[in-house]
């Protein structure tokens, strides 16, 4: 059974996404407010950071993040990181919260991370557009802009030699920015759990979403 987390109608965008792909796959389907009692790791769940977080908790999964990127960066305390001004911040701690540009100002993400949290400190780039590869069993299933100029094109030979080398997951996602002088650099890899829809026809969303978490939880 694949359960969809949702609250109320009508869904977070995503849980909507995986449950009208879910309708096209033509698989059961449940939309749930709570884990239930009696989890099981014959089921598949979709749902928030949060929520699949718990899901693994309660399932006794041992999860191991993804590579972050190839880009160099600083591991610092979230209070030292917030000394410095003009950077990008990404939390150790996977989905933890998302990546941001610290400029000095306050940021709601931040209202609940302790300041002796790890996180990794990049310098920023002259980042002109940013685009989501999903990919599925080593193919990309398609490339979609989430910011910046969507008239700049990802580089398609950076795109097709741009994969993890070591320990592939079944389904994950490339962030891939372009640089003002055209070049393409890696700005993170994303496990394909809780991650965003950003395009991806709704079946091939809820297909990769079922493959990795049935990968992570049966491993």
């Amino acid at each position: 059974m694949l359960y969809i987390h949702g609250d109320e109608y009508p869904y977070l965008f995503d849980s909507a996404c995986a449950l009208y792909g879910a309708k096209e796959l033509d698989i059961s389907y449940e939309v749930i407010e709570d884990i239930p009692i009696d989890i099981s790791n014959r089921d598949v769940y979709v749902g928030s950071v949060d929520f699949i977080r718990e899901v693994f908790k309660r399932l006794g999964v041992k999860y191991k993040p993804l590579p972050n990127s190839n880009r160099e960066y600083m591991i610092l305390p979230l209070k030292e990181a917030m000394e410095l001004r003009r950077v990008f911040i990404k939390p150790l701690s996977m989905k933890l919260f998302t990546g941001f540009i610290y400029e000095g100002y306050k940021y709601t993400c931040l209202n609940d991370v302790p300041l002796d949290t790890e996180v990794m400190v990049y310098d920023l780039l002259d980042i002109v557009s940013e685009w989501r590869t999903y990919i599925y069993r080593n193919e990309v299933l398609g490339t979609y802009n989430y910011s910046g100029d969507p008239l700049i094109f990802p580089n398609k030979e950076f795109l097709e030699n741009t994969r993890l080398e070591k320990n592939k997951p079944i389904a994950y996602v490339i962030d891939v920015g372009i640089l003002k002088d055209n070049s393409n650099v890696i700005i993170e890899f994303n496990d394909m759990w809780a991650i965003g829809n950003y395009g991806l026809p709704n079946y091939l969303y809820t297909r990769s979403l079922i493959a990795r978490f049935k990968e992570i939880v049966l491993r």
